[in-house]
């Protein structure tokens, strides 16, 4: 039987049909397999496609350590989470997003070729998508103009320009830590992008910075404030 549920979830994943895989993946507890194709899943098609409306059950079912070593998952957490929880479980999950990132990134630096093809990644793009709700709690839940536009230039830095929603939400971000110290008539620039060995330094150096729970203000901004997306 357990084999059964692997080839039907190969099949299933060959022929992009990802929420079936995911369902006989794990039946039979291939966990880095379930989670990788998890990770899969267009960030756009998460949030609004009937066939991922299982997506938070299926990360119940993963045991924490295999979502914690994955960027994209806890990433993930965090934003289906930026609603309903509480300000202090989001950050927890960003941060985690972030120190994933950090280990993965590592990992690549000094083993690029052992890769496995169901690790997780560290892309500057993923880096720039964790920023960018980071940038978005530091500003709607604590008003923290600094932090704001630390995380949200880092994010414009490295997201690159198919994530389009996600930019316009760090323009929006930004604008916003402007006109809050009278700056109303800055402009918000969105062509800051390393390339090659200076990202990845930059990186490096940017995945270290993190912002501290405080009491929500989010409530006040619950009409203005949407997630962002990819």
């Amino acid at each position: 039987m357990p084999g059964l549920h692997l080839r039907a979830s190969q099949w299933y994943a060959a022929h992009q049909m990802r929420g079936k895989a995911i369902r006989h993946t794990l039946q039979v507890h291939e966990w880095s397999w379930a989670a990788w194709l998890m990770e899969q899943i267009p960030h756009q098609g998460l949030w609004s496609q009937l066939e991922y409306a299982l997506f938070p059950s299926w990360m119940d079912q993963l045991p924490r350590k295999v979502v914690l070593e994955r960027p994209r998952l806890c990433l993930a957490s965090a934003q289906s989470l930026f609603w309903t929880a509480l300000p202090a479980v989001t950050e927890s999950w960003v941060r985690d997003a972030r120190r994933a990132w950090a280990q993965a990134h590592l990992r690549e630096e000094h083993m690029p070729m052992a890769r496995d093809a169901h690790e997780p990644e560290a892309s500057l793009h993923l880096l720039g998508e964790i920023a960018a709700l980071q940038a978005t709690i530091a500003g709607f839940y604590h008003g923290d103009v600094g932090a704001t536009r630390a995380f949200s230039q880092e994010a414009l830095t490295y997201l690159e320009e198919k994530h389009w929603a996600a930019r316009v939400q760090m323009a929006f971000v930004q604008a916003r830590a402007n006109v809050s110290q009278g700056h109303a008539d800055s402009a918000v620039s969105c062509n800051c992008r390393p390339n090659g060995a200076e990202s990845k330094r930059r990186a490096i150096g940017h995945s270290r910075v993190s912002t501290d729970a405080s009491p929500s203000g989010k409530a006040r901004w619950r009409g203005t404030c949407t997630r962002h997306g990819t």
